[in-house]
Order: C-alpha cells, then structure tokens, then sequence
C-alpha cells in the first residue's frame, strides 16, 4: 500500500497558472495546477479560498459570530475561540453569568487573565495572520496581521 508522501496532491487550476512552474511542482512529487501569478484574479480567487477554509470556521469567535480582526485571540479552558475585545466586554458586562464561557459555561479567568499570554490562542492567531480583513475605519484591504499596525 503506498503511503501519503506517495501520493499527489492535486489542486484546481486557474487560467493565468504557468505551465512551467506546473512541470516543478511535477518534479517535487506535487501536481497543483501551479503557483498563483498574483494577478487580481489569483488574488480575488485565495481570499475566497481562505475565507471558506474550514480552519477558519474553527476560529470564529464565540461571541460576534466573526474572524478575529484586530487584538488577541483568547480561548475559555475548554479551548472555544474569541475575540480579545469581545470577551472583555462579555466579562466586564456585570451580569453573573459573565465570568462564565458564554459556549460552554465554564469558569473563565479573571479579565486580566484573560488577556495574559496563558489563555491566547497563538495557533488562531498564526492561522489568521494572512486572512484578508478591512480596516472599520478607511475600508483598506489587508491582512489580519497588517491590520494591527493600520492607522
């Protein structure tokens, strides 16, 4: 039976791909079509490809139902994802129930734990690092990991 590293991986071409780098990615054992040019269409046609990657559903914020945009990722004990300012918000609202995991109900850290370096998800923030995001303000296309220093 032959193993993974054995098999291709095959992925969809678009138009603008070039043959010849379709013949290296041959020769590396991979047969994607090839590698994007970076024309509008290559771009357009990756940001809705990882706006539909089922990693990204994985890291949607328990709360606001969204990708991460801006500040830290955190995560309750039980590992459901939010955003930095959606559950300081959630904790800081006074109700009983707000120092619970709005999924899950288990006891949250204090709000300042919350945004330690204990309870941030580094691994949604590496994998959102790249996605795509407008700035709230000027409505400029950037990535998550720009967008911080957007101002």
């Amino acid at each position: 039976m032959p193993s993974v590293r054995d098999m291709p991986m095959v992925a969809p071409r678009p138009a603008c791909y070039s043959d010849s780098v379709l013949e290296q990615a041959k020769a590396a054992r991979l047969t994607p079509d090839a590698t994007p040019c970076g024309c509008a269409e290559c771009v357009a046609e990756r940001d809705s490809y990882v706006q539909r990657t089922p990693a990204c559903a994985l890291v949607e914020c328990g709360i606001c139902l969204e990708l991460p945009t801006s500040g830290p990722i955190v995560q309750c004990p039980e590992g459901h994802i939010f955003c930095g300012h959606c559950l300081r918000r959630h904790t800081m609202s006074g109700l009983a129930s707000s120092h619970c995991c709005p999924v899950c109900r288990s006891k949250l850290p204090s709000t300042s734990a919350a945004e330690n370096a204990a309870s941030r998800c580094r691994l949604a923030e590496l994998l959102l690092a790249d996605v795509p995001a407008s700035c709230k303000h000027c409505h400029a296309k950037l990535t998550r990991a720009t967008l911080r220093d957007h101002a």
